[in-house]
């Protein structure tokens, strides 16, 4: 099984690995690869509701943490040091969930590869992360 993150230039690669189950991070990029036979499914729709869970109960924790232990703001402008204290949580929640769920959804998926067309991306960052702490080639 092989995850790959949405890149075209990756296309005559995969071409090259039909035999492997082919993952994407997004569903447009799985229609492409299906579009170009290429089979291909979204990683998404293999999360079990388990994961989903823990997801959202990992982004609450965190948040929380956040809005009861506020971070020192004393160096900071009073408009950041009020962005960091009242906005940044209502901020950080969607992306921490998201961010939870895919850690969750790869250690149940268990890919044998990434490939990962960029590591600057907080996703894909996320991506080779994981990797690494597994050792799982990226």
């Amino acid at each position: 099984m092989i995850l790959v993150t949405p890149q075209p230039a990756f296309l005559p690669i995969l071409r090259q690995l039909q035999d492997l189950d082919v993952l994407t991070l997004h569903p447009q990029f799985t229609k492409t690869l299906n579009d170009t036979d290429i089979k291909a499914r979204d990683l998404g729709s293999l999360f079990s509701e388990n994961a989903r869970s823990l997801a959202i109960q990992d982004a609450v924790r965190v948040v929380t943490a956040l809005v009861n232990q506020p971070l020192n703001t004393g160096e900071l402008s009073s408009t950041v040091a009020q962005y960091v204290t009242n906005l940044l949580p209502s901020y950080l929640y969607p992306r921490l969930s998201d961010m939870a769920l895919l850690i969750h959804g790869l250690d149940e998926v268990k890919p044998k590869v990434i490939l990962c067309h960029n590591d600057v991306e907080p996703l894909t960052r996320l991506l080779a992360l994981w990797a690494r702490a597994r050792n799982v080639p990226c």
